[in-house]
């Protein structure tokens, strides 16, 4: 066994690495697949943001990496990075992950997201309409990235990406969340399957279904429960109030049972020799197939857009995910999940007050650190 796979604190880390199929021609190879892997998730795990920055950082830490990795041609060069992050199967190296996430999970995840985000530059220069558009799977009550496939596009173009994403996990007893792009009855139907429960929003690519709960909500306000928030910061004023009625059925959903009305009012703290700023109101509707408490389903509402604030602001924010200048694709596509695996890691540290971009560095500063997000 690879003695750096053996030495990753994460359970079953072998198994992950060893589903990876080396897709280079054998016997040409200066570099061994797990080393290369290896490297690269190290240096992004210490704030590298693309290939020659991955090098450079290896080029530094060549005598640390000699203690549990063999070399046996030194450290590869950027070009080669690129090259294997290139060749490696993207749908694999997801797969091989997800399978992994799965193993090493301490418990069934109570409530999972799923939403989109793409990654700015990586478009192949120009031949690609679009850049890369992955789907993510976050687990909000572990905190932690669960997986990733490629969408074919955004929008409408997620929800195939969504069912497959759907394939790789146990999801007896869950709650699926989405955002509305995927608010389909067949994605719904593929959620009932495995047993999950569904909370959808529902907006403009629905547009009968949102009439109907909103002519419930307006026949049948005294059987509504409600349930109101306060939060307050520097900055502003958020009040929410959320209205929750048992639903009989539905034609464009299957076995709907709670239908939501969220509203939220925001306001703008006025401060000296500022022009007082109007409150913004906003309301908004989503369906369940579960049976929801007014303040359970504000909970749940509220935690499916920490998918944003903890992964995706993360990668954009912390890991300048869309400053990178990677342009393949599949290059692009690779390396994301190993910033996405390197926000489980830096997630081990539970330090108050430390950003994960503090988190990023502290591990390039002091390698007992980073030994200890590595091994312990």
């Amino acid at each position: 066994m690879d003695p750096v796979i053996s030495s990753f604190s994460e359970p079953c880390f072998e198994e992950f690495i060893s589903h990876i199929n080396d897709p280079r021609v054998q016997g040409r190879c200066l570099h061994r697949l797990s080393d290369v892997m290896v490297i690269g998730f190290c240096a992004v795990l210490c704030g590298a943001e693309g290939f020659t920055e991955i090098e450079e950082w290896a080029l530094v830490k060549e005598d640390w990496l000699r203690e549990f990795l063999e070399l046996p041609n030194g450290i590869p060069s950027h070009d080669t990075f690129l090259r294997v992050f290139s060749l490696v199967d993207p749908r694999e190296f997801e797969a091989a992950f997800m399978g992994w996430a799965q193993s090493v999970a301490q418990r069934r995840h109570e409530h999972i997201s799923l939403d989109g985000k793409s990654v700015a530059y990586a478009n192949d220069q120009g031949r690609q309409n679009f850049p890369v558009h992955l789907v993510n799977v976050y687990a909000h009550d572990a905190g932690v990235f669960l997986g990733q496939l490629k969408a074919l596009n955004p929008g409408a173009g997620e929800v195939a990406a969504v069912k497959d994403c759907l394939d790789f996990f146990d999801l007896k007893g869950c709650l699926i969340s989405v955002d509305a792009g995927n608010t389909y009855p067949s994605v719904a139907r593929n959620i009932l399957e495995k047993g999950a429960d569904y909370l959808f929003p529902i907006k403009g690519n629905q547009k009968q279904l949102r009439e109907d709960i909103k002519q419930e909500f307006r026949e049948r306000v005294e059987s509504a429960g409600s349930v109101q928030s306060l939060e307050e910061n520097h900055s502003r004023i958020d009040r929410r109030s959320a209205r929750v009625l048992m639903f009989r059925s539905s034609e464009h959903l299957p076995k709907v049972k709670s239908i939501i009305e969220i509203t939220r009012e925001r306001e703008q703290k006025v401060r000296r020799r500022q022009e007082e700023k109007p409150c913004i109101v906003n309301t908004h509707y989503y369906a369940s197939s579960r049976r929801l408490s007014a303040i359970n389903a504000l909970f749940l509402v509220q935690q499916h857009w920490k998918i944003e604030n903890s992964l995706h602001w993360v990668l954009d924010v912390a890991m300048l995910e869309d400053q990178c200048r990677v342009r393949a694709m599949i290059a692009a596509e690779n390396l994301s999940l190993i910033r996405k695996l390197a926000t489980n890691i830096v997630k081990k540290d539970t330090t108050p007050r430390r950003s994960v971009r503090r988190k990023l560095k502290m591990a390039a500063w002091d390698q007992a650190y980073l030994e200890n997000l590595l091994f312990s």
